[in-house]
């Protein structure tokens, strides 16, 4: 637990993703070249989320994010992302969120 007045802010730099593959590996699109590599960049979208934590740490199964929940525009067709910003959907890059208090949480990204 934390206890005081405080500003989270976390800045996006850029986002690379060279083999255009999902976190499972597959491609993108499900579109390989005959020699199986993923040609079709990927759609990505950023979501952020600042959640409690369990007593072990570990964040929630499910995440409902009650402190602060930001989505990201679509980048379409881009692995190579250098962030302005504005990541589009009203999310500001810094992303900020403000808080005093006792504060059990986990970040993720």
């Amino acid at each position: 637990y934390v206890g005081a007045d405080y500003i989270f802010q976390a800045q996006l730099e850029s986002y690379q993703n060279p083999t255009h593959t999902l976190e499972t590996g597959d491609c993108c699109d499900g579109v390989a070249n005959a020699m199986g590599v993923c040609t079709d960049p990927c759609d990505n979208v950023f979501t952020f989320c600042i959640q409690e934590s369990n007593a072990t740490g570990s964040s929630l199964a499910k995440p409902s994010c009650p402190f602060l929940r930001r989505v990201s525009r679509v980048f379409q067709d881009n692995d190579d992302i250098s962030f302005s910003e504005d990541l589009g959907s009203r999310v500001s890059n810094p992303l900020t969120f403000n808080k005093s208090g006792a504060w059990p949480v986990s970040l993720e990204y």
